[in-house]
């Protein structure tokens, strides 16, 4: 159970990278 949310936290913290990255992205174009 433990192992799983370790993965869990890990695909989440993941997914806010990931989001924060195309925001940069989207940010950079606007310049």
């Amino acid at each position: 159970m433990r192992r799983w949310k370790t993965r869990h936290d890990d695909l989440i913290l993941k997914a806010e990278v990931d989001g924060l990255a195309d925001r940069s992205d989207w940010i950079a174009r606007l310049w």
